[in-house]
């Protein structure tokens, strides 16, 4: 009796050995209890870039893109958003606003364990955009501009204390002239080799001043510019 029990036994762990043999690589992959591994080259990557402000606020909508596989490179030129300019990128989890890459966005895929298994992986970019109120291609912030404004009567000869502004690119300016005992408010006119670039009028000159309250539309191109005088 006991032989028997024992030849039986022996049978059903030859068929268990059998069924074994003829298992799917997917099924031997995943072994008892186990969890498919997917193939790194099967692994569908979703690239995620996020366009926001430097405070971390949205400013236009997010934009996606798939790739296939790990040791793939995803590169996108930044998208121009009128109002602002692009500063750089970072990936989510590896950057920081404070350590930016300049250039186009880019990212390459590597798998991991969670991949392996999923057969997803995930990417964030953040795209950093600065203020340009003035589309000059420069950040507001790092733009500067000295404002000296001069009183004077109709021969060049000064009146009051000169007045010094420091205004921020982008900017509408707008004086207010003072009143001087004795004298009548005639006009203005400004030097400078940023003065009024793009703007709607002459600089005028002192024979000629220009009507009106003191304004400047602030809007060069260059850093470190020459003083403007008024």
């Amino acid at each position: 009796m006991t032989r028997i029990k024992s030849s039986r036994i022996l049978a059903m762990l030859l068929v268990m050995v059998m069924m074994l043999g003829v298992l799917s690589p997917a099924a031997q992959a995943r072994g008892i209890g186990g969890s498919v591994e997917v193939n790194v080259n099967s692994v569908n990557y979703t690239i995620t870039t996020k366009y926001v402000d430097k405070a971390g606020n949205s400013i236009q909508g997010d934009t996606t893109a798939t790739l296939t596989g790990a040791g793939q490179t995803y590169t996108a030129a930044p998208d121009t958003i009128s109002g602002y300019v692009y500063k750089g990128f970072y990936i989510d989890g590896v950057g920081s606003l404070s350590n930016l890459t300049t250039g186009d966005l880019t990212v390459a895929t590597k798998s991991d364990a969670s991949d392996s298994t999923s057969g997803q992986g995930y990417y964030t970019l953040y795209a950093i955009y600065g203020k340009d109120e003035n589309n000059n291609e420069i950040d507001d912030d790092d733009e500067n501009y000295v404002i000296t404004e001069y009183f004077t009567n109709e021969s060049g000869t000064v009146l009051l204390a000169a007045n010094t502004v420091n205004v921020n690119g982008g900017v509408h300016y707008y004086g207010t002239p003072p009143t001087i005992p004795g004298y009548l408010y005639k006009g203005y006119y400004f030097t400078g080799t940023s003065a009024g670039e793009n703007d709607t009028h002459t600089s005028g000159s002192l024979a000629n001043p220009l009507s009106g309250n003191p304004y400047i539309l602030l809007q060069s191109k260059t850093l470190g510019v020459t003083p403007l005088t008024m």
